[in-house]
Order: structure tokens, then sequence, then C-alpha cells
């Protein structure tokens, strides 16, 4: 970039400030806006970004003039508000609507809080000509300047542009920072040393998520269930997953409708945790009521995005899609008696359901705990010794998927026999 002379400082810099004196120790105490220090243009003279450090030698005259330029960081966009101030042109506003019907692009003065990179507009409300009014904080396309904010110091680099039509120039150049303010940008920091800076703290990387997995647990529980998972990343210092948003879609329907999952976990859920979530598996899908259900036979894909603590929202990414398998049999039996005693016949009644009647159970398999098994639906057995037991029925759909019930009882000893003895 081919820079014209900025800064003459040494002429006339006491008469440009009104009396001002730059240094480097910036007050933050008296107002909530975050942008301080001193910007410089060889046409218009030092621009104040902040009343608190406003005044001459830097003193604070909010009490007079309430001023200052903010940055906001809550909303994950780095817009620009407020006003900034000129001994010789006034104010240069950085609010929205002061900004509509700029001369190019979006209008918005704004900062990446990734990258640094400012964008839009400023304007001088006092200026002669709207033309003159406006300046630029980046027009790289024309081979203009380019106003970027170190995101480790907070600090401004580089230069803005307020020029008007065939380069005419009310306020000309705008030098951010005494490292590369003077000619051909050189650092004049050893005899001026200005800057306009921010707090850093509003830079922030965004969060992501890698480590995407699938897993279901034991169909033949109820109500089985799908646990998504994944593990939250987050490269500030200190950062902490605060929310998480996963949207399902019904595949099988093509139905475009998906649901929205927020939830808050413990705060301490740091870079590197991993997490699950489960869905449950219902018989009947109603997003609408039971946001977390799924349903049999059916086929999902599903996103997430996560949120840190500053907060930022990380790009959603899709996770592995899933088929959910169709209703397992569900696998019970009763007996009777249910305490039984030796040599006592018990009775065994299947009592387990197909998933689906489409899917019916075809294969019974009974284990009595005493090495005798059977393949009955509803076979008998007698037990022939005092021993806790443990009878165990496994049962097969036309699928081959199997499910299994057990149930634990005492056998009990019989009723003592009475003998009749005739005395002799």
């Amino acid at each position: 970039m081919n820079y014209k002379y900025l800064l003459k400082i040494a002429v006339g810099v006491v008469l440009l400030l009104g009396g001002f004196f730059v240094c480097t120790n910036f007050s933050y105490a008296a107002t909530t806006d975050n942008v301080h220090g001193w910007a410089w243009s060889d046409n218009i003279g030092w621009i104040s970004f902040n009343c608190t450090d406003g005044g001459p030698a830097q003193s604070n005259v909010c009490g007079i003039s309430n001023y200052g330029v903010h940055v906001a960081s809550s909303t994950g966009t780095g817009i620009f508000s407020g006003y900034a101030w000129s001994d010789n042109i006034g104010w240069i506003s950085f609010n929205p609507t002061d900004l509509l019907g700029c001369p190019s692009g979006s209008c918005q003065a704004e900062v990446d809080l990734v990258t640094g990179e400012v964008l839009g507009w400023a304007k001088a409300l006092n200026s002669t000509g709207s033309d003159y009014g406006w300046i630029s904080l980046r027009d790289i396309a024309n081979g203009y300047n380019e106003v970027l904010i170190n995101t480790t110091t907070g600090r401004f680099e580089d230069y803005g542009w307020g020029g008007g039509p065939n380069d005419e120039a009310v306020i000309g150049w705008v030098s951010f920072n005494c490292s590369d303010g003077g000619p051909s940008q050189s650092n004049i920091c050893g005899t001026y040393d200005y800057y306009v800076e921010v707090d850093p703290s509003i830079f922030n990387g965004v969060p992501y998520v890698e480590d995407l997995s699938m897993a279901h647990s034991d169909f033949c529980s109820e109500p089985p269930s799908y646990l998504l998972g994944w593990t939250f990343r987050d490269d500030d210092a200190g950062a902490y997953e605060t929310a998480y948003e996963v949207w399902i879609q019904n595949d099988s329907t093509l139905n475009s409708t998906t649901t929205l999952v927020s939830t808050y976990p413990p705060p301490l859920f740091y870079n590197g945790n991993t997490q699950e979530m489960p869905l449950s598996v219902r018989t009947s899908e109603d997003f609408n009521v039971f946001p977390l259900q799924i349903t049999y036979g059916q086929s999902y894909s599903w996103s997430i995005r996560v949120q840190d603590n500053f907060p930022t929202w990380s790009v959603p990414i899709p996770g592995p899609g899933f088929t959910v398998e169709a209703d397992y049999p569900d696998c019970s039996f009763d007996m009777d008696p249910l305490t039984p005693k030796i040599s006592e016949e018990i009775t065994f009644t299947d009592t387990s359901t197909a998933g689906t009647p489409a899917i019916p159970i075809t294969d019974w398999s009974w284990d009595f705990g005493d090495g005798i098994l059977s393949s009955t639906q509803h076979p008998t057995h007698t037990y022939y010794e005092v021993a806790p037991i443990t009878v165990t029925l496994t049962i097969t759909d036309s699928l081959l998927r199997s499910c299994t019930y057990e149930r634990s009882f005492n056998v009990r000893p019989g009723r003592p026999e009475y003998i009749e003895v005739i005395p002799r």
C-alpha cells in the first residue's frame, strides 16, 4: 500500500490538541465504553475515543462531555457504537443509525471477534458536505486502508480514510497507532506514543465440537435410547460449554420439520470433555410434546452446535446418521406357584409380546437353573432339592433378535410326612 506522509506531528501539535497532552497511561474507570486512546489525522489533528482520557493531559472530562466508543461482544457481533471527538471538526459517530447511506459496502462499523478485522464506516457529523463526512475503516478492494485490532493486545493498527471525490479530503488519513503512524508507515512511538485500544477480552475463539458419535442402549430395555455424543473444544483459557443445541431430522418420512433441543450442562464442561445426550425411543412420534423422542423403524440425521461462556456459538456440524431398529420383543413370564416346594410341579406361562405383529416371536429357550433346559413356550418343571433358583427365558423373533427375562426364588422343603406306627 502506498501511503501518503501522514503525520507532521512535530509542527503545531499543541495548537491542534487545544492543550491536550498525549501519554500512554489510559484511564478505564469512569465509563462502561471499552474503547480508549487517541488517533491522529494530518488534517484534523487528534481524535479522542473516550471522555475518561479526552481532556488536557488525558484528564477526565466526562462530567462536561460524556462520550465514548464501545465494541459489543456479548452478542458475538463486535458492533461499534458511540462517539469519538475531534477539537477541529466535532463528533465522529460509530452509531448504526448515523451510518445509513454510506458510500459503499456494509455501513455498520464492526470487528470480527476472531480475526480482528474491522469493517464498515464512521461519520463526522459536523463535516462540510456529506461526502467528506465518511471515514472508511476497510477498503482493500481499492488498495486503501485495512484497520485491524490485535486480538492479543486489543490495540488498533493501520489507517482509516476520510476522503471525498477525486481524493479530496477534509479528514484524510487517520492513524490509529504510532507504530505505523509515521511517513510510509514508520514507527514514531519513541516520540509520539499514541494508539487506540479496546479491552482484548472481547475477542474469543469460536468453540467447536469433534468426535461426534452415536450409540444405543439395550433394545430389550424399556424404553431403549440412542446416545448422541461429542467432545467440546475451545482454545480460549477458562472457556467452558454453557449450552448446546441439537437438530434432529426424520429422514424416513421426508419431513422437513426439525426439533430443537437446548440444555445447560454444569459449568465445568471444559475443553476436551465429552458429553452424551439420550434420545428415548417410543412407539409414536410427537416432536412438539416429546422433543427427545424418536420412533422405531425410522431413520434420522442430526447436527449440533455448542456455546461457550463468552458467549459464542460454534458452527453447526452434522453427526453420524442412524436408523432406529424395529421394536424388539418384550420378554416376560409368570409361574404358578410363586413359591414352589420340593416335588411340586410348576407351570411356567410365557407372557412375552412381539414388538410388532409383523415380527412374531418364533423361539423360546428356558433355563430352569438346575441344568434342565426346554424350548416349549409354556413348560412345566419340578425341583427335587432345596436351593435358590434363577429361571431364565430367552425369546427370539423372526428377525433373530433376542431378549431375556429372569426370575429368582427359593425352592422350599415340602411338608414332613407322617407315618402311623402301631404301638406294641
